[in-house]
């Protein structure tokens, strides 16, 4: 599954000043909090439920229905747009890689 859209969207969430993307950061912590509820609904029934890479791909699953439920927003490219932006930094890549 590909996670690029999420990464970039909880780049954003991450990293962007305090005031800014406020929408996009309440989102992330619904999700995140959807998350973990889910989890912990799993463990109650005694299975088990880690923490692990499968649990940013739900997470990066409830994103793209949030993302594809709401084509209109535009809070979701100009959060990944900034994500992107922040993870591209990070990596020592440019802004704009080259074809």
């Amino acid at each position: 599954m590909d996670t690029t859209a999420f990464d970039n969207f909880k780049a954003c969430t991450e990293e962007a000043p305090k005031d800014s993307h406020k929408e996009a950061k309440t989102l992330r912590e619904a999700i995140g909090n959807q998350t973990d509820d889910l989890i912990q609904g799993i463990r109650a029934l005694g299975l088990k439920a880690d923490n692990c890479d499968m649990a940013y791909q739900i997470e990066s699953s409830i994103y793209n229905y949030v993302k594809l439920s709401n084509p209109g927003n535009p809070m979701f490219a100009q959060a990944e747009s900034f994500g992107a932006s922040v993870l591209n930094k990070a990596w020592g890549l440019s802004e704009s890689p080259k074809p």
